[in-house]
Formats: structure tokens, C-alpha cells, sequence
């Protein structure tokens, strides 16, 4: 603060207020935490009045705990953030939890743009579903106007609605799989179990196919609790509303 005028003291001052950084203004660096170290941060850029943040990768350098703590302090700064804010990043948690609008930039084009929540229920294309999590796509041949076979599974899903005639691959979401222990219904998928992992709130199960690509099945406690009630199921089924339609 020394060479401010008395009007810069005062802004200052609002500024350390607004933050919540009175308490710690003559501290020293390695004497705050990394949250109170990001609301400095951000206080000294603001300050500036800038039009518009860029956060290039700003959180990957951070541990899981330090980095919810900071983006839950950024999320909160920016919602009275009059400009524009750019963040640069492949976390797919960071995007859907700090972003309005995203773009998605494939080989330096764009693959898509929009609303993050709806890219990530509807994303249009291969590379995006990618990024946005989805853990079982497939290429795709056409059977006829409302069947496909997805080749890298070596399974057909048959629609009843027809399909579009632009589509080259197809994506279904870990989660989105119903257990079914008797073969009844349309677009079934065996159940043949390669392999399981036990993971501290969910387990995975990975199957084998009859084409060159397992499929992973993401299992939730409600889920868990059938299976240790009825055991494994006979097949897996998909309901064609949640099969993702790729370009």
C-alpha cells in the first residue's frame, strides 16, 4: 500500500473486506491457507477491473482436497464477476462445475459448443463424449433405418424411432445400464464378466463383447444391493433414449 492515494487505500481496503482477507492483510505468504492464497489472488487481479479471466489449466497442479476447496473460492468470487471468464482445462469435473457454455476443440476445430449441462447429456460427437466421461463408444455400421450395429462390440440396438443417416458412432454412460436376470426386452447384452473392481463407493464391472472392445458397467449401492440379493444379472440392457448419438 505505500505510494496509494488515500481513494487507492480505500478501494483497497473494500476490496480485502470483500474478500474476506481483513484478518490476514499483513500476514505472510506461508502463513495463509491455499484458499485464503487464491482469494489473494484473485483480489489483486480484480482490483484491476479486468473485462475478461483466462485460467489456463489453473487447478492441475493441485491435490484433489486443495483444488475442490480453491474452485468452491473462485466459483463463489466469480458469480459478482461483471466480464468474462475463459477456463482452459481437461477436467471434465472442473468444466460442468465452474462453466456456463462450453467449447470443445478437437485437433484445433471446434466439435462442439453450447450449454455444459447440455453437451454433457447430449454431446454430438465421439471426441466430446469422450471428454465428458462416457466409458463405452463404438463404431457403427447401419442393419437398416432404426438398426445399427455397433462394431466394436459386435452388438445390434434396434430403435424404434429411425435413425439419422450422419451418425458414426454410438456412446452409452457407465451408469446408465439396468441389470436384467431373465431374457426378456430389446438390447440386451450378455453378461459376460472379464473382470470387477471394488472401488470405496461404486463397483465397476468390465465384459467381455463379441468384438474387439469390452464395455464397463458402473454400479451404484442400490444396484449392489440387488446383486448381492440375486447374484450377477444374465444381461445387461440399455434403453434407447440413453444411446448416445455420435458424429
Amino acid at each position: 500500500v505505500i505510494g496509494l492515494s488515500k481513494y487507492e487505500r480505500a478501494d483497497a481496503d473494500k476490496f480485502l473486506e470483500k474478500f474476506e482477507l481483513t484478518k490476514i492483510k499483513d500476514s505472510k505468504p506461508n502463513k495463509i491457507s491455499g484458499g485464503q492464497a487464491a482469494r489473494v489472488a484473485m483480489a489483486r487481479i480484480l482490483i484491476r477491473k479486468p473485462k475478461t479471466l483466462l485460467f489456463d489449466e489453473a487447478f492441475s497442479a493441485l491435490d484433489i482436497y486443495l483444488r475442490d476447496h480453491i474452485q468452491e473460492e473462485i466459483a463463489q468470487i466469480l458469480e459478482d464477476f461483471e466480464g468474462s471468464a475463459i477456463f482452459v482445462s481437461h477436467s471434465r469435473d472442473e468444466v460442468y462445475r465452474l462453466c456456463d457454455s462450453t467449447m470443445v476443440i478437437d485437433a484445433g476445430k471446434i466439435s462442439n459448443l453450447g450449454n455444459t449441462k447440455k453437451i454433457f447429456k447430449y454431446p454430438e460427437t465421439k471426441i466430446t463424449a469422450i471428454l465428458t466421461g462416457c466409458k463405452n463408444i463404438s463404431d457403427i455400421r447401419y442393419i437398416s433405418d432404426n438398426t445399427i450395429e455397433a462394431i466394436d462390440w459386435g452388438i445390434k440396438f434396434k430403435f424404434l424411432k429411425e435413425l439419422p443417416k450422419d451418425i458414426n458412432a454410438i456412446g452409452i454412460r457407465a451408469h446408465e445400464f439396468v441389470p436384467i436376470w431373465e431374457e426378456t426386452g430389446t438390447n440386451l447384452i450378455e453378461f459376460k464378466l472379464k473382470s470387477r473392481a471394488k472401488l470405496p463407493f461404486e463397483d465397476n464391472y468390465y465384459l467381455y463383447t463379441n468384438g474387439s472392445s469390452d464395455i464397463t458397467w458402473l454400479v451404484q449401492k442400490d444396484i449392489k444391493e440387488k446383486i448381492a440379493g440375486r447374484g450377477l444379472p444374465k444381461f445387461l440392457q440399455i434403453d434407447e433414449e440413453n444411446i448416445l448419438l455420435l458424429k
